[in-house]
């Protein structure tokens, strides 16, 4: 209390810190559940811990009146944990992969995290069974390929050099190109404009006036570090190197015939004494406006990358409360690679080793189930009376299927009452992508049935340039209630749903009609373990993994 009366914004961190609900507990005889201590402490915890937090937030933080409060705070964290309990869920999880118990594991090590000398255990669960569920690893030179070809640009000169007025034209070539830095901790690249600046200006000074051709070379170079904490970029640097050649000199007084010439001889002695000059001063304002260039043109493809990946990825999934954290983020001379989990708090996430990309590809990508089934667990979809129409639209749109060829050919007044227990689920194993309708009720304006399971298989169909996933076999339906008509009419609905003439286009037929990237294709496409993997590269590269066995998580 003292702490915050001295200090600034007290009011903003008393709230922060939930200091009136913690004084509340502490002091009101009639809070006796030591579940409520447990919940408010560490919910406090975790904001005195946010990663979000600046330099002086910390160190207010780390003083010896706030840690004095940490010290009490996670002696209320702590709750008993039944390890033998834990042990036995852990292995009814593995059997079943029930949802209900993976909520189960992911509550008790919220609470063996608040215990002392756990770290490892917590280690552990973490990457066995909370691991990165979703992998990219895109090469330099696929990041290169991609950079836009800058158009040359011509500009008029208005300036003044050296007490000259100068007018005429510029015309600027460049090149961008990017290198990748070896980083453990982040991706580290620079980006790399080189290029070229010609000149056709005239000088005036006085009676006095030069035609010149100019002609620079510049390189101007930027690095940028993304990180967990954003992306960091360093100011640019550049350098340049100049060469002006006088192709013209006229004079007021050309038409008199010796002064002209003296005046002609003076202006030409004067040029050569200030050459040097006149090369350091045009090379340093070629070098500034590489730097000013660049620096402008990324800052202004930062701001929007980090518009469009806020609006397309990371908005949706925190409206659906799914934490996506960075495992990795790293590159190397060649390669930048990151790992990310796309889970809740009280969601698993990967948990087998994913397969491994093949060796040449420029791009490959590793998405394990988990990360559709924990979008799909958000959606709070378990129990829920919905229209059949409804729940395919509402899907759609949250996976971005495609799904109007499916819509046209629903049968009109389907209601479904959908199973408590992931209602919808997805898993990749042995080649095929099954997809798991789990149905409490569904009626018609005719029947109604009850409880039952709907699956059905889907295998990849992969070319040079397309992965397209089309139903294999036929619908199974899993119930001890139904008979043979029963069979007919829920098949004669959820074929529809799973329809035979509706692909679902895995590329969406964009990236590898790109004309920069004709020379590749698709070169893998591998379900098992609970994994998809997809590599592109050269389409006959040769099918050697890239990773040894024990680093594949």
């Amino acid at each position: 209390e003292e702490k915050l009366t001295r200090g600034e914004n007290g009011d903003g961190w008393r709230s922060y810190l939930m200091l009136d609900r913690l004084t509340q507990i502490a002091t009101s005889t009639w809070v006796t559940d030591p579940s409520v201590r447990h919940e408010v402490s560490r919910e406090v915890l975790r904001r005195m811990n946010d990663k979000g937090l600046g330099e002086q937030q910390k160190a207010f933080i780390e003083s010896s009146e706030l840690q004095q409060l940490v010290r009490m705070l996670q002696d209320w964290a702590v709750s008993t944990v039944d390890y033998p309990k834990f042990a036995r869920t852990l292995e009814q999880f593995e059997a079943s992969r029930s949802a209900a118990l993976a909520t189960q594991l992911v509550n008790t090590m919220e609470d063996v995290r608040w215990v002392k000398d756990t770290t490892e255990l917590t280690n552990a669960f973490n990457t066995h069974y909370r691991n990165a569920n979703v992998r990219l690893s895109i090469t330099g030179q696929l990041v290169n390929d991609f950079l836009p070809i800058l158009e040359p640009i011509e500009e008029n000169i208005r300036d003044n050099v050296m007490g000259a007025s100068v007018q005429g034209k510029n015309s600027t070539w460049t090149q961008l190109r990017v290198r990748l830095f070896e980083d453990d901790e982040r991706i580290r690249l620079r980006f790399i404009a080189s290029g070229n600046t010609r000149s056709r200006t005239v000088s005036r000074k006085g009676f006095v006036r030069f035609f010149s051709n100019g002609n620079s070379k510049f390189l101007a170079g930027k690095e940028l570090q993304v990180s967990r904490q954003g992306i960091f970029a360093h100011d640019a640097t550049s350098s340049a190197n100049s060469r002006t050649k006088v192709v013209d000199l006229e004079t007021d007084y050309d038409h008199i015939p010796l002064v002209g010439w003296v005046i002609r001889q003076m202006a030409m002695e004067e040029l050569h004494e200030q050459r040097n000059t006149m090369k350091s001063v045009m090379t340093n304002r070629v070098s500034k406006a590489a730097r000013t260039r660049l620096d402008e043109s990324l800052q202004e493809r930062i701001t929007d990358y980090e518009a469009r990946l806020n609006e397309k990825i990371m908005a949706p999934l925190r409206e659906l409360q799914l934490d996506p954290s960075a495992i990795e983020m790293r590159s190397t001379a060649e390669r930048i690679v990151l790992r990310c989990r796309i889970a809740s708090a009280a969601q698993l996430a990967a948990y087998t080793p994913r397969p491994r990309a093949l060796k040449d590809s420029v791009m490959s990508m590793q998405f394990h189930e988990s990360s559709a089934n924990n979008l799909l667990e958000q959606l709070e979809l378990d129990g829920q009376v919905i229209d059949l129409e409804e729940l395919i639209q509402k899907l759609s749109e949250r996976l971005e299927m495609d799904a109007d060829a499916i819509r046209e050919e629903l049968p009109e007044g389907v209601k479904l009452r959908l199973g408590q227990d992931r209602p919808i689920q997805i898993e990749f194993d042995d080649h095929r992508i099954l997809v798991t309708f789990r149905i409490a009720e569904l009626s018609t304006p005719r029947r109604k049935w009850r409880n039952f399971v709907v699956r059905g298989k889907y295998r990849a169909d992969m070319g040079r340039l397309h992965v397209d996933l089309e139903r294999e076999g036929g619908i199974e339906l899993i119930s001890e209630q139904l008979g043979f008509r029963d069979q007919i009419a829920l098949r004669g609905i959820f074929t529809k749903v799973m329809t035979r003439n509706h692909r679902l286009n895995v590329m969406r037929g964009r990236f590898l009609e790109d004309p920069r990237l004709s020379n590749l294709g698709v070169t893998q496409f591998v379900v098992r373990d609970g994994w998809v993997g997809l590599s592109i590269g050269p389409p006959n590269s040769p099918k050697v993994a890239t990773e040894t066995p024990n680093t594949a998580r």
